[in-house]
């Protein structure tokens, strides 16, 4: 059975791959390759939602059946719900970041918008 370490690294080696992906993409669009650009883009989008389910697995173990359910994780469609969850969840935060902002006078930090962001995502 994985444990916290292990989803943790899982974790981050989806992320590092999404960021990969989404460079690659970014070098193929300005060289005028639009489609295969997309098409990376899809893709590391969907090793983002990997990344942000074993994750959530790595902080939640007694979710951890459900967020990091490896025959899930192989469906296109688990993959799209959760990066559209984790863009609600930054389009909220960051509205919410700005009202605060705006309300104290002074910006957060990217450590506090993170724990806002978590917070939602979780809470």
């Amino acid at each position: 059975m994985p444990n916290e370490r292990t989803f943790r690294v899982t974790a981050f080696e989806c992320y590092s791959n999404a960021r990969s992906l989404l460079d690659e993409a970014r070098l193929l669009y300005a060289e005028g390759y639009r489609p295969r650009a997309a098409a990376l883009a899809i893709i590391g989008r969907e090793e983002l939602a990997k990344a942000i389910a074993y994750a959530l697995a790595a902080l939640l173990p007694e979710k951890m059946h459900i967020l990091a359910n490896s025959d899930q994780l192989r469906l296109h469609e688990v993959k799209h719900l959760i990066t559209f969850g984790a863009e609600a969840a930054e389009i909220e935060t960051e509205i919410y970041r700005s009202v605060l902002s705006q309300d104290s006078g002074f910006p957060l930090t990217a450590e506090e918008r993170l724990v806002i962001l978590f917070n939602w995502l979780v809470g």
